[in-house]
């Protein structure tokens, strides 16, 4: 056994070992606190160690602070001792075997609303904290760790391995998470929710954080990849279990329609700048099996990731199928179709003319993300307007089919 005598500074910047502070509105008295951030590569400035996440060790922390201040470790408290200095003296246990990159300490005057009895079989202590000020607006942050557990301890059939795991708020953190093992740190504006005044974007950001850093105590945390490389996978487990607990806790946000229309949809956007290509490019004639008067369908619900271009017959077809009874195609579906018709448009594969042809059935159309792609598209058409024309005229013309193409759905939402 090596033993090593070390001195490390504290820094102002958030990696390895570091001091930073924020000011409590209530007397406006600044407040100080000390944290570990080691992730990725950061526990060497703080420690004498084997900084690489294949390497796996144990650590017992002591530490010694002031009687107003308390400490959160990886694992549960063992003892304190009040010291002669006046200071505290606070032992951990000694934790499981965890790569260095999750090792984590905070020091603080935080306050922490808890419950003991969480997890598939009730023996998970979990506890949410922030500074004293906001502690009011943490309790949809612990139902949503405390449902979290649970579920991934039902779903994966392995037991969360600790006996109990913090989510700790900290101010001026500009990470939004980082999963240390047992003793979570969120960015503290990403823990927050007041159903006061907080919006509904606002708490959702609150459950996917908390369930993707839970996640990461399975996948990243028990099962590690050996380097640095390979940690992508960290992060798409994490963020694939997030939205499928999230949806599953809240599955009136329609999470998935949330994606496709926010990211899937987004970047398939690249592809329509010039020096874009497509990997590969298929063509499908038919044959004479389908009848003249069928339309045709080639990505239902988008489960490819590609554009799909169709000869003009089945557009108009398409088309006609929307002004006639569009809840034939999925939300899903009708988003996917005037997402790539405007963007075929917009690379000049297909005639503009299309695409207002299919925006006259938008008279019916109630959904959110089908209306986000419409007016995505259509705000690129006015952006190609305003640099391209300057007959007033004509752009009085298209003020007022946008007012016309707006007023049946601000009608229907009042």
């Amino acid at each position: 056994m090596l033993t090593f005598n070390y001195l490390d500074q504290l820094n102002n910047d958030i990696d390895g070992l570091f001091l930073s502070s924020y000011v409590r509105s209530s007397d406006q008295v600044r407040r100080y606190f000390v944290a570990l951030q080691m992730g990725p590569i950061s526990a060497r400035r703080a420690l004498p160690c084997f900084d690489e996440p294949i390497f796996k060790a144990t650590f017992s922390l002591t530490v010694e602070h002031e009687p107003q201040y308390r400490a959160w470790s990886n694992m549960p408290v063992e003892n304190q001792t009040n010291l002669n200095s006046g200071l505290i003296l606070t032992r951990f246990k000694k934790s499981i075997p965890m790569s260095s990159y999750l090792l984590a300490l905070i020091v603080a005057d935080f306050d922490c609303l808890t419950r003991h009895d969480t997890g598939l079989y009730r023996n998970v202590t979990m506890s949410v904290c922030v500074q004293s000020e906001r502690k009011d607006d943490l309790y949809y942050a612990l139902d949503i760790a405390t449902k979290s557990i649970h579920d991934f301890e039902e779903q994966y059939q392995i037991n969360y391995p600790l006996p109990k795991c913090d989510h700790i708020a900290v101010p001026n953190f500009d990470i939004p998470g980082m999963e240390n093992f047992g003793c979570i740190v969120y960015s503290e504006t990403r823990l927050l929710y007041n159903n006061q005044t907080s919006t509904s974007l606002n708490q959702q950001q609150v459950a996917l954080i908390i369930t993707h850093e839970l996640s990461h105590q399975w996948f990243g945390n028990l099962v590690t990849p050996s380097w640095w490389k390979d940690f992508w996978l960290n992060e798409a487990f994490a963020e694939w279990m997030a939205s499928i607990t999230t949806n599953k806790l809240h599955p009136d946000w329609n999470l998935y329609e949330q994606y496709i229309a926010q990211q899937w949809l987004l970047i398939m956007q690249d592809d329509t700048i010039s020096f874009s290509h497509p990997i590969t490019q298929i063509n499908i004639t038919l044959d004479n099996s389908i009848q003249s008067n069928d339309w045709l369908l080639v990505n239902p619900n988008l489960l490819g990731f590609f554009r799909t271009n169709y000869d003009l017959r089945n557009w108009q077809m398409i088309i006609e199928q929307l002004e006639n009874d569009h809840e034939n195609f999925t939300t899903i579906e009708r988003a996917g179709l005037i997402d790539d018709l405007f963007n075929l448009a917009r690379g000049n594969i297909l005639p503009s003319s299309l695409v207002f042809n299919m925006l006259n059935y938008s008279h019916l159309e109630r959904a959110y993300i089908v209306w986000e792609r419409i007016l995505d598209g259509i705000n690129y058409i006015e952006q190609m307007i305003v640099t391209s024309y300057s007959n007033f005229d004509f752009y009085e013309q298209w003020h007022s089919y946008l007012i016309d193409l707006i007023r049946p759905i601000y009608t229907y939402f009042d």
